[in-house]
């Protein structure tokens, strides 16, 4: 893979950023790294977006050693650098979690070339050598895999539930709240729930459905509340939630919830560490789409929403 004098210059840039001769050289070989593994998913038409990569905010750089590149809809993938000399690739353990994957990238001593060393979907050691790395066919298996996830959802018109019409994977919340089911982690019980009705002339009603999720390891289980009130004959108030599906359990430690524009670009994120739900609350006008995003570990479910009319 060609390193061009315009990659070398924008390495530059941001190494000249750090104050630390060391941190300098980190910065460079990151950025290096990062570009050529973004070249090479311009060229297998993988849609990146390095300005949602931690490794391209300077302020980020010089806080971690980071060379993560943001894959549209799918998640980071480290780019880690290996200077000519190497055998073994180094991997910090402050980037074993977060990640879709990983690609080692060894430079020529004058940095004018990028040798892809292999892929791993986890690493567990901070040295890794050669021999250990899987070809890039791996790689390629991966996204392939996780577009397919991802694909799995068609759009959600929001209109339609203004109507009563819903999918059938969109659920009243009173059909999984039955008494076998109260012990359910999700306060559901404590709240007023409208969710099968229509709007009413006031457009003051609130819709809200549910959504089992799963994510892998196998069992675990998400519920995806999402809840719409009308303000305007255009506009619309929209609420989502996210609920452990166990009696008094909390979410997974690391999960993700994100709100992404029609761009795919994320616009709302958070984390779940120990929490026993995640909430959002956000407009949204006629015409406009937006997705939720659920992100555990390398899996993502994607759940694509268009808000097509809101009379």
């Amino acid at each position: 893979m060609p390193i061009t004098n315009k990659d070398r210059q924008i390495a530059e840039n941001f190494s000249v950023q750090q104050s630390q001769p060391e941190k300098r050289d980190q910065v460079y070989y990151n950025s290096l790294a990062v570009l050529a593994v973004n070249h090479y998913c311009q060229w297998m038409d993988i849609s990146t977006d390095l300005k949602e990569s931690d490794s391209w905010n300077p302020i980020k750089q010089s806080l971690g050693d980071l060379a993560d590149l943001s894959l549209t809809n799918l998640g980071k993938i480290e780019c880690r650098p290996v200077n000519f000399d190497a055998a073994a690739v180094e991997v910090p353990a402050e980037v074993w979690s977060d990640r879709i994957g990983y690609l080692a990238i060894q430079f020529d001593e004058g940095f004018t070339q990028a040798k892809f060393i292999g892929f791993l979907e986890k690493v567990e050691s901070e040295k890794i050598p050669f021999e250990q790395w899987r070809s890039l066919d791996n790689f390629l298996e991966l996204i392939e895999k996780l577009e397919t996830v991802d694909s799995d959802h068609l759009e959600v018109n929001l209109g339609n539930w203004l109507q009563g019409i819903f999918d059938h994977t969109w659920t009243a919340i009173e059909t999984i709240t039955q008494p076998s089911d109260l012990e359910l982690g999700w306060n559901f019980r404590q709240r007023s729930r409208t969710s099968s009705q229509t709007i009413s002339n006031s457009n003051t009603s609130e819709i809200e459905r549910v959504k089992i999720v799963s994510l892998e390891p196998p069992g675990t289980e998400m519920a995806l509340l999402v809840g719409l009130t009308p303000t305007t004959l255009s506009e619309l108030d929209i609420s989502v939630e996210l609920y452990p599906t166990q009696a008094y359990s909390y979410l997974p430690e690391g999960l993700q919830l994100m709100i992404l524009d029609q761009t795919g670009k994320s616009v709302m994120q958070a984390e779940a560490g120990g929490s026993e739900k995640l909430l959002f609350k956000f407009s949204g006008e006629s015409g406009e789409q937006f997705s939720i995003k659920i992100v555990l570990r390398e899996i993502s479910v994607t759940e694509i929403f268009v808000i097509e009319s809101t009379v």
